[in-house]
């Protein structure tokens, strides 16, 4: 900030200190102040990814829609699955259709299908993991994970549509949240 709007910020302030003006006002100019100097604070910490990490979630989260899914099926296809880093970025990311937009779950349910012809235990802890998460968002009962849930379930259901899961479970799923009550 410049001298000079460091010197009128200190005069508006004195002014505004020394003189009887109303709350309105008073809540106007420090709302001014606040938004030309605001406070210190520290920076949020972005997570450090590694460019597979990167083009992976770019692939899932930004890429993917009905045009070009094919061609992400086969990109993942030729990434090295013999890396435990590469497994576990896709498990995680396979396992959050939360973070896909809503119209695409069943891209991505499409994308797990595929895969399960090559890697068919990946594919099984990708639904084991839908399964948990169904169940922990249950038990917390917190309504800012209500939409998270709820895409989680859509997942579950296009698993099932594309034979990934069989109706025992979609049943026990079923019982399992009609079923679980809170006190609230």
């Amino acid at each position: 900030m410049s001298p000079r709007m460091a010197s009128f910020l200190d005069t508006l302030k004195r002014k505004k200190s020394v003189q009887h003006i109303g709350q309105q006002e008073r809540m106007l100019i420090e709302n001014a102040v606040y938004y030309v100097d605001p406070p210190m604070r520290a920076a949020i910490q972005q997570k450090e990814r590694t460019p597979v990490h990167l083009f992976i979630r770019k692939l899932i989260y930004s890429d993917m829609n009905q045009r070009n899914y094919t061609r992400i099926i086969k990109q993942i296809r030729r990434l090295h699955w013999e890396e435990a880093e590469v497994v576990t970025i896709l498990e995680k990311v396979l396992s959050k259709p939360g973070k896909v937009k809503y119209g695409n779950i069943y891209l991505l349910a499409i994308i797990t299908g595929a895969l399960f012809r090559y890697h068919q235990d990946f594919v099984v802890t990708v639904i084991d993991n839908i399964l948990e998460y169904i169940v922990v968002g249950l038990e917390q009962n917190d309504f800012k994970f209500n939409q998270r849930r709820i895409a989680e379930v859509k997942y579950l259901a296009e698993l099932y549509n594309f034979r990934m899961v069989d109706h025992p479970v979609i049943f026990d799923t079923m019982y399992r949240i009609m079923t679980f009550g809170h006190g609230k």
